[in-house]
């Protein structure tokens, strides 16, 4: 299995592998983050977008009344 985070590997064949901390964490401040993960078991795809999950965006999404 491999892990990419922004574009940088941060897992490879079970094992975490070094990286620039400070790179990846400036990536992960961009409005988009991607996350690929490749199983190495095939060749079928799949891509899930989701949202912010934030303290507050929870908070805001709470209030709500049906």
């Amino acid at each position: 299995m491999t892990i990419n985070l922004c574009g940088i590997t941060v897992f490879r064949n079970l094992q975490p592998v070094p990286f620039d901390k400070q790179v990846l964490h400036e990536k992960m401040k961009e409005k988009v983050v991607v996350i690929e993960i490749d199983l190495g078991v095939g060749n079928s795809t799949a891509i899930a977008h989701t949202c912010d999950l934030t303290y507050d965006y929870v908070k805001i999404n709470a209030e709500y009344r049906t």
